[in-house]
């Protein structure tokens, strides 16, 4: 029998029952470290995949079709869920851009879990295994600074990309030469080879025209509506 049991349960409710929620609420919401830390935009969510190098063992390598779709499906669904502005995917990473608004106040505490939990649920049921990302915030100073950070992020991936080709065709022992030398080395590897593979994937919204009928006049009209535009490399987000 266990002490639960052995003791009267009404007596146990009720010494719980007389513990002051409210002043101990109080006590540790003020220990909660920047709960109230709150970021303006225009603002970058940055989300690294953690340890995908093990994680993801038995998927295609440099860079699975697989886990790269399922990490554009869970970037679309945190920038529908946060209404921000465009997207950029690239290795293990999301990049969610946000130039205008930002839910829950812009606390940054919400900003990070909520979106680490939405990517970490979406590529975990993509893929079929437990998978975890961590989440953290860039400040810009301007929108226009968007634009940099893409560059900055997509040179990282597409130095990542090169290294792990590089290593898988001529040993791991050997010393990771710089980029353009390894580039010149890949020249047959690198001919035709898929634009996401290196540079990953642009996700912004594009408005278009659509006809529609008028329930009320019965008359056709022209109704305009925004959808996500996806594209490999980050033209296209270097572009907006």
């Amino acid at each position: 029998m266990s002490s639960v049991e052995k003791r009267d349960i009404l007596e146990i409710v009720k010494l719980i029952a007389r513990v002051n929620i409210v002043k101990l609420s109080e006590y540790f919401k003020a220990k909660e470290v920047f709960a109230q830390s709150k970021v303006e935009p225009p603002i970058v969510i940055r989300l690294d995949g953690v340890g995908f190098g093990k994680a993801l063992e038995g998927f295609e390598k440099p860079r699975s079709r697989l886990v790269h779709d399922a990490l554009v499906e869970a970037c679309i669904s945190i920038l529908n869920r946060f209404g921000c502005s465009m997207g950029y995917v690239v290795s293990d990473e999301l990049n969610v851009v946000c130039l205008d608004s930002l839910p829950y106040s812009g606390r940054i505490e919400k900003l990070n879990s909520i979106s680490a939990g939405i990517a970490s649920a979406i590529v975990s049921l993509k893929l079929g295994r437990p998978l975890f990302f961590d989440a953290r915030i860039v400040v810009l100073n301007s929108s226009s600074e968007a634009r940099d950070y893409i560059l900055f992020r997509a040179r990282v991936g597409l130095n990542n990309f090169i290294a792990q080709l590089y290593h898988a065709k001529y040993g791991l022992k050997r010393q990771t030469p710089h980029l353009e030398q390894m580039i010149n080395l890949l020249h047959d590897e690198l001919k035709g080879i898929e634009l996401w593979k290196p540079l990953g994937t642009c996700i912004k919204k594009e408005i278009f025209a659509k006809k529609a009928i008028d329930k009320k006049r019965g008359t056709i009209i022209t109704v305009v509506r925004r959808r996500w535009h996806i594209s490999e490399g980050p033209l296209h987000c270097l572009e907006k």
